[in-house]
């Protein structure tokens, strides 16, 4: 089996500002000119007090560390897991961080990348988790993830997204909230949708805001199909209405999220 290059290095909340500046960088240059390398950001604020550690995940078609992350060998990692590996690998560790026995939530929310948007955002977060940092079983995290323009559908063919590559690049910011005890679940949810009203808010003031949701990582309560474009949905229903005319995938997996919210009054 072929090999990568790939791993995580986690770096203290001294360096908050650097990782968010290199992750910029990387956005908007290193990713650009080259396509085999990729990496997101996770902010764990384990202490609830809004000084996130941060965990870099990078990777790389190729067995050697690339250029792309010169930036961040300027920064002292707590740990770092980075090596030549397979993929296989590497995804086996990265699995290790999907615990059992949690409870999770972990609405979407797409920007169009710019810094200033995706700090605000940050600032929000520790806003809603400080309001939680009574509740013990309470573990907040938040993921990043770059959508660059070359993973974008080039064309319309077989796509339903409504995303182009002009769009990007995007950003994938979602939330983890996760907790143990059940009793906590209508706090954890009332907090989140407050983070998740204002964080909107904020993107919308700046033009940031983007209208797509990508579906893994998304809520139930949350209108994904609508974040495609009404065209987008208009068709999909057509598909639905000549390949399942009774909606029998709606009515055998009713608990996940569907084609048209509960909500909507759209035929």
């Amino acid at each position: 089996m072929g090999k990568i290059w790939g791993g995580s290095r986690t770096y203290a909340h001294e360096h908050e500002m650097a990782v968010l500046d290199n992750f910029s960088k990387f956005v908007q240059i290193e990713a650009v000119t080259d396509p085999l390398t990729h990496s997101y950001i996770v902010g764990i604020d384990a202490a609830k007090d809004g000084n996130c550690v941060y965990s870099v995940t990078m990777s790389h078609g190729s067995p050697k560390e690339p250029p792309a992350f010169d930036n961040f060998k300027q920064l002292m990692p707590l740990n770092s897991t980075t090596q030549t590996r397979t993929l296989k690998n590497l995804c086996d560790e990265l699995d290790t961080h999907m615990e059992p026995g949690i409870r999770y939530h972990a609405p979407a929310l797409t920007i169009k990348y710019d810094p200033e948007t995706l700090k605000e955002i940050i600032n929000l977060y520790a806003e809603g988790v400080e309001l939680l940092k009574d509740q013990d079983d309470f573990a907040p995290v938040f993921v990043c993830q770059p959508l660059l323009p070359n993973m974008l559908p080039k064309d319309d063919i077989g796509n339903a997204m409504g995303i182009k590559p002009e769009d990007g690049p995007l950003i994938l910011f979602t939330p983890v909230w996760r907790w143990t005890n059940i009793k906590h679940d209508e706090s954890i949810y009332k907090a989140a949708n407050v983070f998740m009203e204002k964080a909107e808010k904020a993107a919308r003031a700046r033009g940031t805001f983007h209208r797509y949701r990508v579906l893994n990582y998304s809520a139930a309560y949350q209108d994904i199909y609508g974040g495609y474009g009404e065209e987008n949905r208009k068709r999909l229903l057509e598909i639905r209405a000549k390949y399942d005319p009774d909606d029998i995938m709606s009515k055998l997996r009713p608990g996940i999220i569907q084609l048209l919210p509960k909500w909507s009054d759209v035929v």
